[in-house]
């Protein structure tokens, strides 16, 4: 399911990344602060597994304290219609 051009909150979805084990990762627009950032949500077969969803709400909370210039910096998450996401700082590369 892509969610290219759906909106989460203040984000707007734009395009698709990557995908890994966890989830899929697009970038977004912010509207409220009109910055590009990216958004990082839970695989759909992981919404139904209560011990993914705990780690990844962990992964949400460690990643928030952490501060260093090699560490992407989390902006935000938020959760909709069982949808859980994670947004974070955009960085342009491979």
């Amino acid at each position: 399911m892509s969610r290219t051009g759906q909106t989460y909150g203040d984000y707007e979805i734009l395009e698709m990344l990557g995908e890994g084990g966890m989830g899929e990762v697009y970038r977004a627009r912010q509207a409220n602060l009109d910055r590009i950032v990216a958004v990082k949500f839970i695989s759909a077969e992981h919404y139904t597994d209560e011990i993914n969803r705990r780690r990844f709400l962990r992964e949400i909370r460690a990643s928030s304290t952490l501060v260093h210039p090699n560490i992407i910096k989390t902006y935000d998450f938020g959760e909709r219609q069982g949808d859980i996401y994670l947004v974070m700082e955009y960085l342009e590369g491979t």
